[in-house]
């Protein structure tokens, strides 16, 4: 069943055209990944999708809710991690203060870290405040996870608590579209992988076509196949 299905996206930032039509269908329980080059326009492309930009042209068709992970985390300071988690479900879906603690408390579980509920993000590592903001996303119970680049801004070695957690997700069925650089992850994860260069969709198919063998060239020099 679709979930999301985008119709000839465009993208102009001044004169640079950052998505020049961009087409497909997410459907439900799928895990997308969408790999390129910097600049390709994989961010732009979920942040049209969540509606942070406005498309200057195109169709998005999505009914659901739609939950987004950043780069930078984008926690709240000054709140602590169990603050974080319950004032959106507060404010926008009206939800009692108690019942979201109870909530959240379980996706803190989810994630590993119902140790630090009242922890400030300042007293976080890098990967516990993504974990943080992953939880956060999942707080207002979304039927499509949007992750650009959870892991980027993030030191090796705190890498795979973030990945792990996103593996758990899949593993329940969560809709994901997830813009990566983590090559191992969508190879292992996937069920589509999208590979975007100079704002186009160039591939779209399963890991082992996309990642393994592909006969794209500049998706083989991407993938430093041909060394």
């Amino acid at each position: 069943m679709e979930i999301i299905r985008i119709e000839n996206i465009h993208k102009r930032f001044g004169d640079l055209e950052v998505l020049k039509g961009i087409d497909f269908v997410a459907n439900k329980g799928e895990v997308i990944t969408i790999i390129g080059s910097s600049g390709s326009g994989k961010s732009t492309l979920l942040r049209c999708m969540n509606h942070l930009e406005k498309a200057d042209q195109g169709r998005i068709h999505c009914d659901c809710r739609i939950g987004m992970v950043f780069q930078n985390f984008n926690l709240f300071p000054h709140k602590s991690v169990i603050e974080n988690l319950i004032e959106a479900p507060i404010i926008v879906k009206k939800i009692p203060r108690q019942q979201a603690i109870e909530f959240s408390m379980g996706l803190l579980a989810k994630v590993g870290l119902t140790d630090k509920r009242d922890a400030y993000p300042c007293q976080l590592s890098g990967g516990q405040k993504q974990r943080v903001a992953i939880a956060r996303a999942l707080a207002m119970e979304p039927q499509l996870m949007l992750f650009d680049e959870p892991t980027s801004a993030l030191d090796p070695q705190l890498i795979g608590e973030v990945l792990q957690v996103m593996k758990k997700l899949a593993e329940e069925h969560m809709t994901m579209i997830v813009v990566t650089h983590e090559m191992n992850f969508a190879r292992e994860v996937s069920d589509r992988v999208i590979y975007m260069d100079n704002g186009v969709i160039v591939v779209d198919g399963p890991p082992e076509e996309v990642l393994v063998d592909p006969k794209i060239p500049e998706l083989r020099t991407f993938l430093n196949l041909d060394r």
